[in-house]
């Protein structure tokens, strides 16, 4: 009982520092539009279509509007699922004059024989072909009722397909990555890691993922396909201290989503 409202005071003091400090003040955003914002994802998350968590969406809008105006670039969405995660992105896009590149297959995973097993907890994950699908009308209509559609582009078909001919010369300021499969990830890595801008987060939502955390560690494969250090990761086996833990730790504060930062 007593974990549980630390907890919930954690999360009240973070919300409050999200509206009261000076986040977004780069783009004149006020006081009660970051208030605004938090009702609107809150409300947002409720949606059983959803999934990730209220807490870890504040923090990435938090992070967005962190980012310098002046910085040229945008944001990069991989795995949209229903599209409630991507319109409480494109709230923050919108506010923050950025474009929010969302790629999808729109028809869930492909067919895999990728297991994932759980660092904490053992738990393995077997994932089938057409888990997680939001068809693209469908992720539309759910971002143009719960966000701001006007600011996203939809980049459609897998990870593999879509990023070899995506144009080299766009520059992300935040990715939020949740593709599931290591071998997604990979991919994702491979071909955006180049386009993130030096200074800038890379979220990935499997920080609970044995076989995702192994890549972020893995000297060979970063040398051989990007020809420098692996970043390592923060958050890796319970994620970032945003919401109750969800596995067999109760008593603990943690999350799915983690972040790798690209350094110069």
């Amino acid at each position: 009982m007593i974990f549980n409202m630390i907890s919930k005071l954690n999360k009240f003091f973070y919300l409050l520092n999200f509206i009261f400090n000076k986040v977004g003040e780069d783009y004149s955003i006020s006081l009660i539009t970051k208030a605004y914002i938090v009702l609107k994802i809150y409300k947002n998350c409720k949606d059983p279509r959803i999934a990730s968590s209220f807490m870890e969406n504040i923090f990435l809008a938090k992070r967005i509007m962190s980012i310098p105006a002046d910085l040229p670039g945008n944001i990069a969405e991989f795995g949209s699922y229903k599209g409630i995660s991507s319109a409480n992105l494109s709230l923050v896009c919108k506010l923050t004059n950025r474009k929010l590149f969302i790629f999808d297959s729109f028809s869930g995973l492909p067919e895999t024989q990728e297991i994932v097993s759980g660092i904490a907890d053992g738990k393995i994950i077997g994932y089938e072909k057409h888990d997680y699908m939001g068809q693209l009308d469908e992720v539309e209509q759910n971002i143009t009722k719960l966000g701001k559609v006007e600011v996203c582009e939809f980049i459609s078909g897998y990870f593999d397909e879509s990023l070899p001919i995506f144009p080299k010369g766009e520059k992300f300021l935040l990715i939020f990555e949740d593709a599931d499969l290591p071998s997604s990830v990979r991919t994702v890595i491979k071909y955006c890691w180049p386009l993130l801008h030096d200074g800038c987060y890379y979220f990935y939502h499997e920080a609970r993922d044995r076989e995702v955390v192994k890549i972020f560690f893995d000297d060979d494969w970063w040398e051989k396909t990007l020809k420098c250090k692996p970043p390592g990761m923060v958050g890796s086996g319970i994620g970032l201290p945003l919401d109750k833990n969800l596995g067999p730790f109760d008593e603990l504060a943690g999350s799915y989503i983690g972040y790798a930062l690209k350094k110069s």
